[in-house]
């Protein structure tokens, strides 16, 4: 800005005395119907989109509640067969964070939209995002692993995976709020976008570790059964034959999540960047879209694939004495593999 004073044109002198002035300048958005927005043409709907993804994400977490109040008796106050575990109420929770979250960041860009900032609903956001994202990768760890159905507790590997998604899920959030506090096309903001992209695909690839093991595990048990079948290594024990169509049909639902999860983690962490690299400025909304789309689908898929109730392979036959008899060869097939092979990914 040049401060001219005095008929004459062109620079001030160089004895010219300074001056001083102090701007303030308010950015926004008109649309055609004249409402004033502070968010980008493509980000207008952010709000709306997002408290209707949170409504249908809750409407799945009632479902679910239902199904597992269904399973257990609840209702009606009979007494039926328990296919509830501790992991359905992990699922649960997932559910819930999703939801919270989805809300809470419907709330932080409709302030941004309508006065230009939201530090406090950004709080919240960050904090529910945070959960949801442990709790998130941990669900999908444990199922892999087969907690609360084939043991009680994690071994030390599956412990230390556990510790690894902790810390990458911490160095994560750190990332995505300093991302949000920055400017897009600065240095500092694109280094922390690439470590966010980094974190994000060794923590994918961290899940994968234990439903690798689990498949494994299941593949060997029903490999060792069928060369002492071969080899007709003295009497079949009670219930084996039933207990080979089960980890059958368990190594069947494994491989079928593997595909699932992997699928999940190719489209959301490169399909989606794919799209919204071809997006003009007025349907930016469209790649938040598409995230929330894909992982309603997956959180259904996986609901329905490791619902409660005993017609589930991945559950049936807890708790009668059949499947404890299945139960005890495998859990220790799982134990020998993570103490043969640690690293066999």
């Amino acid at each position: 800005f040049f401060l001219l004073s005095g008929p004459a044109a062109g620079p001030p002198p160089a004895d010219a005395g300074g001056a001083t002035f102090h701007l303030d300048f308010t950015f926004s958005n008109h649309d055609p119907g004249g409402a004033t927005h502070f968010l980008g043409a493509g980000e207008v709907p952010l709000p709306r989109l997002f408290l209707a993804c949170g409504a249908l994400f809750g409407a799945c977490a009632v479902a679910w509640v239902r199904r597992i109040q269904r399973e257990r008796g609840e209702r009606r106050g009979k007494p039926v067969k328990n296919g509830v575990h501790q992991i359905h109420h992990l699922m649960t929770v997932v559910l819930v964070l999703k939801t919270c979250t989805l809300l809470a960041e419907s709330v932080r860009y409709h302030y941004i939209d309508k006065v230009g900032y939201s530090e406090p609903w950004a709080v919240v956001y960050f904090t529910f995002a945070f959960l949801k994202g442990v709790s998130l990768f941990i669900v999908i760890l444990l199922i892999g692993s087969g907690w609360s159905f084939l043991r009680p507790s994690l071994n030390e590997n599956e412990k230390k995976v556990v510790a690894l998604v902790l810390l990458l899920q911490v160095a994560n959030n750190i990332a995505l709020v300093v991302m949000n506090a920055g400017v897009a096309g600065t240095v500092r903001y694109n280094n922390w976008r690439n470590l966010l992209h980094v974190v994000d695909i060794v923590c994918c690839c961290a899940i994968m570790m234990p439903i690798v093991w689990q498949t494994k595990a299941l593949e060997n048990s029903l490999a060792d059964d069928q060369i002492n079948e071969a080899e007709g290594e003295g009497e079949p024990e009670p219930g084996r034959s039933g207990g080979d169509q089960r980890i059958l049909r368990r190594l069947k639902l494994f491989r079928s999540f593997y595909c699932i999860v992997v699928a999940y983690i190719y489209m959301t962490r490169i399909g989606v960047y794919l799209v919204a690299s071809m997006l003009d400025y007025q349907h930016t909304w469209v790649r938040y879209f598409l995230e929330e789309a894909l992982a309603l689908a997956f959180y259904i898929i996986t609901g329905y694939m490791f619902r409660p109730g005993g017609s589930n392979p991945y559950f049936e036959g807890r708790d009668d004495a059949e499947g404890e008899t299945e139960m005890k060869p495998l859990a220790k097939n799982l134990e020998s593999k993570f103490a043969m092979e640690p690293n066999d990914v």
